[in-house]
């Protein structure tokens, strides 16, 4: 028996090294046989899903938050600003939000984002088959927890409605002074409809995703990378800085120090 086989053997440590600087070295290769992006960062584990009804982690929400935009958005201090909602009216009770959409909020594909596709986007996220597990973020709305745990299934008795295509009407069941932070949560953010109900669960794909945020997806390579591109179609397009952004797959720490030793990551 060769002596790596041997658990107690010091060979079974080198060859585990050898194995983890032979990973670094062929991402690094990926990583220069291709143009690299204008910033590249380690985010963690291969992504498990994008899509903003679903997913729970951290890496994934950092994706979404660049893909996707909610009524509100945060600045670089975390402060709530406005997103596709330009302005939104409270009324003194603190249960009724009524909120005023942008005429050039546009879907990567040209699409006019409208309240409707806001209505549809939560639906989705409130039906007990889409399982969310952050569906609960949807509970200040009222009848929203009575949808999702399917005790209602007239979804027009839930505070969601759109007015018209630019007016988004919310009722919710009890004063929620932290609901225009929920807005910007992932899982409050619109998804094409159109785009899903086509693809099914494959819509979150390169060249089938429709997205509303900064950014597009260009491309998603297992266990490689994850690229972004500058949505040319946002509403806030020419504030947006970098152009095209790379996200590497890697939980390992001395294969996510050798990329960015390397200069493979920023």
């Amino acid at each position: 028996m060769l002596p790596i086989a041997d658990r107690s053997s010091p060979w079974r440590h080198v060859a585990k090294t050898c194995l983890l600087l032979i990973a670094t070295f062929l991402l690094i290769s990926c990583e220069k046989d291709a143009s690299r992006a204008d910033f590249v960062f380690l985010n963690g584990a291969e992504p498990e899903s994008l899509d903003p009804a679903v997913i729970t982690g951290q890496l994934e929400g950092r994706l979404v938050l660049a893909l996707f935009e909610g009524l509100t958005s945060r600045n670089p201090t975390a402060q709530v600003i406005p997103g596709v909602a330009e302005r939104w009216e409270i009324s003194p009770d603190g249960k009724h939000y009524l909120f005023h959409l942008r005429p050039d909020a546009r879907w990567s594909n040209g699409d006019p984002v409208t309240a409707q596709d806001f209505v549809e986007s939560w639906k989705r996220t409130l039906l007990p088959e889409t399982a969310g597990e952050y569906a609960y973020q949807l509970y200040s709305i009222e009848n929203a927890e009575a949808f999702n745990s399917g005790k209602l299934t007239d979804f027009n008795q839930v505070g969601i409605h759109a007015l018209d295509e630019r007016s988004l009407e919310v009722q919710l069941s009890h004063p929620t002074p932290f609901f225009l932070d929920l807005c910007a949560f992932p899982t409050l953010m619109p998804v094409h409809m159109k785009t899903v109900r086509q693809y099914g669960d494959d819509w979150i794909k390169p060249g089938r995703i429709v997205s509303n945020g900064a950014y597009t997806l260009d491309q998603w390579r297992i266990n490689q990378r994850v690229r972004l591109r500058a949505n040319p179609f946002y509403w806030d397009r020419s504030n947006v800085g970098t152009a095209c952004i790379d996200a590497l797959p890697t939980d390992n720490a001395n294969t996510a120090f050798n990329l960015y030793s390397s200069g493979a990551a920023d």
